[in-house]
């Protein structure tokens, strides 16, 4: 479950880097597919899940340890690769939540 709570955490970090305007541009989203207001909603809603998944497999105490835990590796690793190639930034989210899938099942 913790791979799962962590692929939700990637995937919701970078719904809401791309719900930001200036990275959006530098991410070279087309127009049509910006969506701040819906990319911002699911990315919070990742975050809730990502937090639930560790809370299920961890209890309250843990879980949230753990869910902080997580969260700044994906913070760092969104910020790095919006600073080294920020063109591939779209490209993250879907396959994030479907080892977020797999890992659930598994």
């Amino acid at each position: 479950m913790m791979l799962a709570s962590l692929a939700l955490a990637v995937a919701a970090m970078a719904l809401l880097a791309l719900s930001i305007h200036r990275h959006a541009v530098s991410a070279r989203l087309a127009l049509e597919q910006r969506r701040p207001a819906a990319m911002r909603f699911a990315g919070w809603v990742m975050l809730l899940f990502s937090c639930a998944a560790d809370i299920s497999d961890s209890g309250w105490r843990l879980g949230l340890i753990e869910w902080i835990g997580q969260l700044a590796p994906c913070a760092a690793a969104i910020t790095l690769l919006l600073t080294n190639r920020p063109t591939m930034l779209p490209r993250v989210p879907v396959p994030a939540l479907m080892i977020a899938l797999v890992a659930a099942w598994w």
